[in-house]
């Protein structure tokens, strides 16, 4: 399962391919020296082949940028899930400090009740962030 880094690095890629895709289309009077003849059948056929390639290379550089900001969000996804749990181990150890202090005061109080106030509930733990995606690695 790829990191966030890695989908950063992917969506780079992604539209470093798109941009050369886009690159690739040249008209067909650019592609042909001063010394080719023009004109005729030929020239319409090779015109609409070299068109329709166009085409192509935008269609493709047209999905290269789709998964490139699909890229981004998932690596947005990833450090935001990456965040939620970091925020939430620190809630835990928060809570563990607590926890271990209620129990020496509820240990305080069971031993000798008149002489110590009761400490009350327990504290609760926090709750586990909602589970990411199964592809989110962090």
């Amino acid at each position: 399962m790829p990191y966030a880094s890695e989908f950063h690095q992917a969506a780079l890629a992604f539209d470093d391919e798109a941009i050369e895709a886009d690159g690739l289309h040249a008209p067909m009077s650019g592609a042909l020296g001063p010394d080719v003849l023009t004109g005729g059948a030929l020239t319409a056929d090779v015109s609409a082949l070299v068109n329709l390639a166009g085409l192509d290379n935008a269609t493709n550089a047209g999905s290269l940028r789709e998964l490139a900001e699909e890229c981004r969000r998932r690596a947005l996804l990833v450090e935001s899930a990456a965040e939620n749990y970091r925020l939430w181990n620190r809630a835990m150890t928060r809570h563990d400090i607590s926890l271990s202090s209620w129990r020496a005061d509820y240990q305080r109080w069971s031993d000798d009740p008149d002489a110590h106030a009761y400490p009350g509930s327990a504290p609760t733990a926090p709750p586990r962030p909602v589970p990411p995606h199964n592809w989110i690695e962090f």
